[in-house]
């Protein structure tokens, strides 16, 4: 027994009816500049969130949109980077950044400070 594969046979369009093929790989313009910000913590492990989501655990370096000169945007009124405890324990710890205020290279999180 003999099993040959084969391909079908397309034939093309008439020559008036010729549509050019669409294009699927064009890349999304995002009109935001992105910064990276290499987060640490004392102890490793911390969970990280910026503005509610989770970005990963430390030590990570995250992603953030901003503007132009390493800032925030100005539409954000408080830009929040948090780091939770992880497996090792430790307070939640938050920083704070407005609209404009420079995008730091680096972040520490002290996770054994606690605030009253």
């Amino acid at each position: 027994m003999l099993a040959v594969a084969g391909c079908a046979l397309v034939s093309s369009p008439p020559a008036g009816d010729y549509v050019p093929p669409v294009s699927y790989s064009a890349p999304i313009v995002d009109p935001d500049p992105h910064y990276t910000i290499l987060v640490e913590s004392n102890p490793p492990g911390a969970v990280i969130e910026f503005n509610g989501a989770n970005m990963g655990t430390t030590p990570c370096r995250i992603r953030i949109p901003g503007k132009e000169g390493r800032r925030f945007k100005d539409k954000l009124d408080s830009n929040e980077i948090m780091a939770l405890p992880g497996s090792r324990g430790g307070y939640t710890q938050r920083k704070r950044f407005r609209g404009g205020d420079d995008i730091p290279e680096r972040l520490h999180f002290d996770m054994g400070l606690h605030w009253n």
